[in-house]
C-alpha cells in the first residue's frame, strides 16, 4: 500500500520504518502517528479542542480507536472505499482517526497540510486525485464553494464526506445541496474518540437529527445534557455540556451548549438557537458571513447581547434592513443590543469559534455598527 503527502509517494513500509523526511509539521505529525500505530502502540495522548474552555490532555487506547473505526465502517461504506483524503491536522482526534480508518481498512491515503481550500491546494500541486472518502471542517467546504465553485462537482464522485469540528451554518447546508455525494455532519469529541453520531445533510436521506453509531448508548440528565456510553468510552458514561432533544434511544437533535446560555434581563437565551435564527436572516439579505452571539457584561441587562459579524462594516442601508429583520422576526429579548464587525474571529486550531475572551464596549467603536438601545 502506498500513501502520499501532496504528490510524493510513501510506501507504508517506509512510514513504518521511519524512512521519510517530513515536508512540514503536519506531515511529521501524521506519519509519526502512523509509525507508532504500525509499531503496535497501545495508548495515545491527545489534546481536547478547548472550544469552550481550557484545553487538556487525555489518553486514549488503541482498542477505543479501533472500536471507533469499526462503528464508522458500519455506518459508512468504508469497505467499498479505496482512496481517502487527510485534510485536517493529525494532532487532533479527527485527523488521527482518519489515519486509523485508512490503516484498519487498507485505504490509500493522501495527506496535505490543513489548508483552507484543500482541493485548490491539490490543484496547485499539479493534480487533483480521486477520493472515495474525506473529512473536512465546515470552513473548508465553504471555501471550496466560494473560492473554487467549479471544483464542487469533483466531490460528486465521493462515496462519503464527513464534516466535523463544529456546527454547520445554514449556508453550509445550502452548499451541500449542490453535491450528489452523501455528506454527513458528525457529532463527537476527543473524549468519545471522534464522532459517535452522524446527520445526513443532503440528498434523499437528509434528516434534522443525529443517528448514533452502532453500540453507542445515549441518555440525558436533568438539564437535558447528553450522556454517552460505548466501547469508545470504555463503557463508561461520558457527560457532555450539549443540550439535546432525545427523540429515540439512538437519535437526538442538538440544541446547543449548556454553557452557551445568556441571561439577559432575567431571560435565558440559548446562543446557538439565536445564531441559527439570525443566520437565516443574513441569508435572506444575501449575506454569507460568519456570525457569533456574545454576551457582554452590562449593568442594566446583566448580559448584553451583541451580534458579531465576521465581515467589513455593512453599508448603512443593508445594516438598516438587517436591524428591521431582527426587530420584526426575533422576540424582543433576543434582539441584539449592538452589531459589531470584526475582520476575523478567534478560533481554535480545529476551526471552532472561541467563546471566551470577547470584549466590547457599550458604544460604537471603530468595529461597531449602530446599537439598539
Amino acid at each position: 500500500m502506498i500513501w502520499y503527502w501532496n504528490e510524493t509517494p510513501y510506501p507504508i513500509e517506509s512510514i513504518q520504518q521511519g524512512d521519510f523526511i517530513a515536508e512540514d509539521e503536519a506531515m511529521a505529525t501524521a506519519w509519526g502517528f502512523a509509525q507508532s500505530w504500525l509499531a503496535g502502540a497501545g495508548k495515545f495522548t491527545l489534546p481536547t479542542s478547548g472550544s469552550t474552555g481550557t484545553p487538556k490532555q487525555i489518553t486514549i487506547s488503541r482498542a477505543q480507536m479501533q472500536a471507533s473505526a469499526r462503528a464508522t465502517a458500519q455506518a459508512l461504506p468504508l469497505a467499498d472505499c479505496q482512496n481517502a483524503l487527510l485534510a485536517i491536522h493529525a494532532g487532533y482526534i479527527g485527523g488521527k482517526m482518519m489515519l486509523v480508518r485508512a490503516l484498519e481498512y487498507q485505504l490509500a491515503l493522501t495527506g496535505i497540510p490543513p489548508v483552507g481550500n484543500p482541493l485548490a491546494h491539490l490543484v496547485g500541486k499539479g493534480k487533483l486525485p480521486f477520493f472515495d472518502f474525506m473529512a473536512l471542517v465546515p470552513a473548508q467546504l465553504y471555501n471550496i464553494a466560494h473560492e473554487t465553485p467549479d471544483l464542487l462537482a469533483y466531490l460528486n464522485g465521493c462515496k462519503a464526506i464527513i464534516l466535523g469540528g463544529g456546527d454547520v451554518s445554514a449556508r453550509i447546508v445550502e452548499i451541500t445541496q449542490q453535491i450528489q455525494a452523501p455528506i454527513y455532519h458528525t457529532y463527537g469529541m476527543t473524549e468519545t474518540v471522534s464522532h459517535i453520531a452522524l446527520r445526513r445533510l443532503n440528498g434523499a436521506g437528509k434528516v434534522d437529527y443525529f443517528q448514533a453509531l452502532e453500540g453507542i448508548k445515549l441518555a440525558v440528565d436533568a438539564q437535558n445534557c447528553l450522556q454517552i456510553c460505548g466501547e469508545v468510552t470504555q463503557n463508561e458514561w461520558v457527560k457532555t455540556n450539549d443540550i439535546v432533544e432525545l427523540i429515540t434511544e439512538n437519535r437526538f437533535i442538538w440544541k446547543g451548549r449548556a454553557d452557551n446560555i445568556l441571561n439577559t434581563g432575567g431571560i435565558k437565551v440559548q446562543i446557538e438557537v439565536l445564531e441559527t435564527k439570525i443566520q437565516s436572516l443574513l441569508t435572506e439579505l444575501g449575506l454569507s458571513c460568519a456570525l457569533a452571539i456574545v454576551g457582554l457584561q452590562d449593568e442594566k441587562w446583566q448580559e448584553r447581547i451583541v451580534l458579531f459579524l465576521e465581515t467589513p462594516a455593512l453599508p448603512a442601508q443593508t445594516e438598516e434592513k438587517l436591524w428591521t429583520l431582527l426587530r420584526t422576526t426575533l422576540y424582543s429579548h433576543e434582539v441584539p443590543k449592538q452589531i459589531t464587525y470584526q475582520s476575523s474571529f478567534p478560533r481554535t486550531e480545529t476551526g471552532k469559534i472561541k467563546r471566551e475572551g470577547w470584549k466590547g464596549d457599550k458604544g460604537n467603536g471603530k468595529t461597531g455598527g449602530r446599537g439598539n438601545g
